[in-house]
């Protein structure tokens, strides 16, 4: 059984990319993000190790909020955050926030798997 990813996404584009570009290497579970209950019980249950959250590029500071959180309850999880677009100051806001990497949909494609085995 391949290990599993917990990935944070609601935009469709973003679940089918991760779906394309990480599922063949591993068990992927899709959760919300207002569900961080949800989250902390499947990151206990499957005792992963990466947990991958999609930006909200419209309200950045709900991304950092969310990363601090699920940082909080899981001190020992990877944290990487994935975006269509993103700002410099998101990207300082998520990675203060926690974030040990990040992806750009149209962009890391080719080298998603491998950076988050780096991790």
């Amino acid at each position: 059984m391949s290990e599993t990813l917990i990935c944070i996404a609601e935009e469709v584009g973003i679940r089918a990319w991760l779906e394309r570009v990480l599922g063949d290497t591993w068990s992927l579970e899709f959760v919300s993000a207002g569900d961080l209950s949800r989250v902390n019980r499947l990151v206990q249950a499957s005792q992963a190790k990466v947990v991958v959250a999609a930006l909200n590029e419209t309200e950045p500071g709900r991304s950092a909020k969310l990363f601090s959180a699920i940082r909080t309850s899981n001190p020992g999880v990877n944290l990487v955050a994935v975006a269509q677009h993103i700002s410099q100051e998101l990207l300082l806001e998520v990675m203060r926030a926690g974030a040990r990497d990040c992806l750009i949909t149209g962009v890391d494609g080719d080298r998603a798997s491998e950076r988050i085995y780096a991790l």
